[in-house]
């Protein structure tokens, strides 16, 4: 739903500035320009969710959600029945998901009660830390602000991978980022409820649907496997280890 709403505020917004093009004749046309160039700086541009986990370290999670997007109204709620909204939807996406897979009943089971269980943590105290703790901020780009911590990994040594090799990466569509996170969140439930057949179906989509992303497709190994990405973690702040630092953030809070 919040895909197809920011794809139908993008469409609404060109309308707008193309009517206005249309019926004025009087050659204005930074205005114009300037309104295009914003609605597309809307859809471009990543985002870094970042946790507080003391006041010397925060925790940073770089992903393809665009800067549009890139903001605690969207990702998390604007207060305590926004996020109410966003749990049952999310959840509902799991319930769906699991239908699709032939899911064992024990699975379903399993994501009615957790559901049922966040919904009645969700109270203003939770809302109010959660708040306090977390903030998200627009990005230029995932790859430019990971590779640091990407190629001085163990597995990034190991492989030689350069700054280059990373920003030559693929990125996940906004449709496919949220695909991803719910097949991830399913294939929780799903082993919680022993259900093996499931999480061999959720194994195997995942595989299919996102060959070549680091971090998704289990072959996706080598240099010359690896032709995506689907988020990088980096850190910040003077208890944080060098070696898993953001290339830039680091005055966020």
């Amino acid at each position: 739903m919040k895909n197809c709403f920011f794809r139908i505020t993008a469409i609404l917004s060109i309308a707008v500035v193309f009517n206005v093009c249309k019926k004025s004749d009087d050659g204005n046309d930074d205005t114009i320009l300037a309104a295009l160039l914003y609605v597309a700086d809307l859809s471009s541009g990543n985002c870094a969710t970042i946790t507080k986990n003391s006041s010397s370290l925060y925790n940073a999670t770089l992903t393809s959600v665009p800067k549009g997007g890139c903001n605690q109204a969207t990702l998390a709620g604007s207060d305590v029945a926004g996020r109410a909204a966003l749990i049952n939807a999310n959840f509902d996406a799991y319930s769906a998901l699991a239908t699709s897979l032939n899911c064992s009943v024990a699975t379903t089971n399993l994501i009615t009660s957790a559901k049922n269980t966040t919904l009645a943590a969700n109270t203003q105290a939770a809302f109010d830390n959660l708040v306090a703790t977390t903030k998200y901020v627009p990005i230029q780009d995932l790859r430019l602000e990971g590779a640091p911590v990407v190629t001085k990994s163990a597995f990034g040594l190991a492989l030689g991978l350069s700054e280059s090799d990373v920003l030559s990466w693929k990125l996940l569509t906004v449709d496919q980022n949220r695909n991803a996170q719910n097949l991830i969140n399913l294939a929780t439930f799903a082993g919680g409820a022993g259900d093996v057949a499931c999480v061999t179906a959720i194994s195997n989509k995942v595989s299919s649907d996102f060959k070549g992303f680091l971090g998704l497709d289990p072959s996706a190994i080598t240099k010359a496997t690896i032709t995506g990405v689907a988020q990088i973690t980096c850190q910040y702040g003077t208890s944080a280890v060098v070696a898993n630092k953001c290339a830039t953030l680091n005055t966020e809070f």
